[in-house]
């Protein structure tokens, strides 16, 4: 499978690992795509797809699956009007920090 261009970070997601609450996800923007998905992985199970038309989108599905302390990763896709996938991101770790605790802080 041929995919020409690469999905690159752009931003803070670029450096950050770390999170609490589910992170705003910056790519740069691939020529000729129309939509992205960004799929959120943990260990050989996909925990949810979140579609969007631009960046930066925060992921939506998924997050609350990701177990506490332990890897996860994003990845990008990015398709032309026709569906087809023209862009592809390496896999960008990530954490929730393992001591949080959404009950005891402000959303």
């Amino acid at each position: 499978m041929d995919i020409p261009a690469s999905v690159e970070p752009d931003g803070f997601w670029g450096i950050n690992q770390r999170y609490v609450h589910p992170p705003r996800v910056e790519w740069k923007p691939v020529d000729g795509a129309t939509r992205y998905e960004l799929i959120l992985v943990q260990g050989d199970r996909m925990l949810g797809i979140t579609e969007a038309t631009a960046s930066p989108h925060f992921i939506e599905n998924g997050w609350n699956k990701i177990k506490a302390g332990r890897p996860a990763n994003v990845i990008i896709q990015a398709f032309d009007a026709q569906g087809k996938r023209i862009g592809l991101s390496w896999m960008f770790g990530i954490y929730v920090a393992p001591d949080f605790n959404p009950k005891a802080c402000a959303k």
